[in-house]
């Protein structure tokens, strides 16, 4: 939102610059006549939405897994615990393998 002090008359508080009264004039800037009332029809028609049935499945799959938890806790804590009793192994050869196929997806 932009506030425009240029036109406001500080000598003058409720004037703005020219003289004319600030409440005259957002009036007629957000068209509130009191000369004119305005009738606003009521709708006589409804929208409607209509989603596909890809749409309602990826909704669906979304809502799913949006559920699920984002970290496999049974899966960390058996790491965790390899870890701890020194059986943990890491394969370099398949860690180098999975990031150059990775690099070559892009």
């Amino acid at each position: 939102m932009v506030i425009d002090t240029n036109s406001i008359n500080p000598a003058q508080p409720g004037k703005r610059n020219g003289g004319a009264d600030s409440t005259v004039l957002d009036q007629k800037a957000a068209g509130n006549n009191s000369s004119e009332q305005v009738k606003t029809a009521s709708p006589t028609t409804t929208d409607t939405v209509k989603l596909s049935s890809q749409a309602q499945s990826l909704s669906s799959l979304q809502e799913t897994l949006g559920n699920l938890p984002e970290v496999n806790e049974a899966r960390v804590e058996q790491i965790r615990q390899q870890i701890a009793d020194g059986s943990y192994q890491v394969d370099a050869e398949q860690i180098a393998t999975a990031i150059l196929r990775d690099d070559q997806s892009f």
